[in-house]
């Protein structure tokens, strides 16, 4: 078990730039908590694929030979579709000796599509779909060799995770086209609702105004989106200034949910510290003991 959060004074856990892996397992009141145990059993583990061959997540070999692979949201052929660098969920089971394991599934969801609106001036940072994009020395560049390289209008798609001010660490970056092509290129943002407009069909989400007017809605309970909900929107319109025109927009789970008894790895962001025993992982809320 690994917990970062124990060899760093309270200055240190606000860096919101740190990365963390932990790994918990979810006993059965729902609560998350720093696992005491062996590893071994069923399990889940986030983070950036690091290598092939099978798929390493997390410093864990997957066999995923008898895998099901989905990549946002649809079915895809095999690992051929992924790229290391890329954050994904896996969900399998961990072999007793911690470091091998067998996947069932393999899901990569990523935050943000679409066009370059801001490119790099320093080479660390740009803006997508007006997302401040966050990138360091192991995030991985795919089809293009510098951030710098990047112009306003390429289509990218980013894999990471989010800080708690909403902008995007990325663990990879993916050049997609040199421009927006109509009836081709796909716009897709992840995040939380901040307000709704029930009569004009629209909500917030990072500043952008959402029309979901004619758009598939997936998940919501009476069809209605509601604030603070997680959602995924996807477009095939480019905005028309900060309006975006939805073509779909899926309800996605909040938190991590997991099955009790089932070993969890998480890799990411401190994105809310209170003390070394409360604080937040992505989001998810994380609370350890002696």
């Amino acid at each position: 078990v690994y917990n970062s959060a124990n060899s760093m004074g309270h200055g240190d856990c606000l860096f919101s730039a740190l990365l963390v892996p932990l790994l918990i397992s979810c006993g059965g009141g729902g609560s998350t908590t720093v696992a005491e145990g062996g590893i071994g059993g069923s399990g889940v583990s986030s983070g950036p694929i690091t290598g092939f061959g099978s798929i390493y997540v997390n410093g864990i070999k997957y066999d995923v030979a008898n895998a099901q692979f989905i990549r946002d949201g649809e079915s895809s052929a095999g690992q051929e579709q992924f790229s290391i660098g890329e954050y994904v969920t896996v969900n399998g089971s961990v072999d007793a000796n911690g470091i091998t394991g067998t996947a069932s599934q393999v899901v990569f969801e990523d935050l943000v599509e679409g066009p370059v609106t801001t490119p790099s001036q320093d080479g660390v940072t740009l803006e997508v779909l007006d997302t401040q994009v966050r990138t360091d020395g192991l995030t991985v560049f795919i089809g293009f060799s510098l951030l710098t390289d990047l112009n306003g209008g390429n289509i990218v798609e980013v894999s990471g995770v989010r800080d708690a001010e909403g902008r995007v660490n990325a663990s990879s970056i993916r050049l997609k086209g040199v421009g927006f092509e109509p009836g081709e290129s796909l716009l897709e943002i992840n995040g939380n609702i901040s307000s709704v407009d029930p009569a004009a069909m629209s909500f917030t989400l990072y500043g952008w105004s959402v029309d979901y007017s004619s758009a598939h809605l997936e998940g919501f309970v009476n069809g209605m989106p509601k604030v603070g909900q997680s959602v995924e929107v996807k477009s095939r319109q480019l905005p028309a200034g900060q309006e975006m025109i939805a073509s779909s927009v899926e309800l996605m789970r909040t938190g991590y949910g997991y099955e009790a008894d089932t070993e969890v790895e998480i890799y990411g962001l401190i994105t809310r510290y209170v003390s070394n025993s409360d604080f937040d992982v992505n989001g998810q809320p994380i609370r350890t003991k002696a």
